[in-house]
């Protein structure tokens, strides 16, 4: 998050979630510890998209591989994660070798 527009906006939260919060994260710090935690946890989602798209692919491949083509894996993956998985797939050996 280097010089990128901020925007202030209002969230709730349990009353034990902030609570506990307050007591582990300094004031002027606890800004920063949300915007990371938002980050990490929306990176590991993405992942698990990329993966959950991934094992859609392997078994389309698996099942029917003389049928998958660039147009098909683009309706199975998003098209977030369809470089990611593509890539996936290059990486990995050819059946027998």
């Amino acid at each position: 998050m280097a010089t990128e527009t901020l925007k202030r906006i209002n969230v709730t939260f349990p009353v034990s979630l902030l609570d506990e919060l307050r007591r582990y994260v300094p004031r002027r710090e606890r800004s920063k510890f949300i915007v990371e935690a938002t980050e990490k946890e929306l990176k590991q989602r993405r992942l698990l998209r990329a993966l959950r798209d991934s094992v859609c692919v392997f078994f389309s491949i698996l099942y029917q591989p003389c049928q998958v083509t660039p147009q098909r894996l683009q309706r199975v993956v998003s098209p977030a994660n369809l470089e990611i998985v593509l890539d996936g797939l290059l990486a990995q050996p050819s059946v027998g070798e």
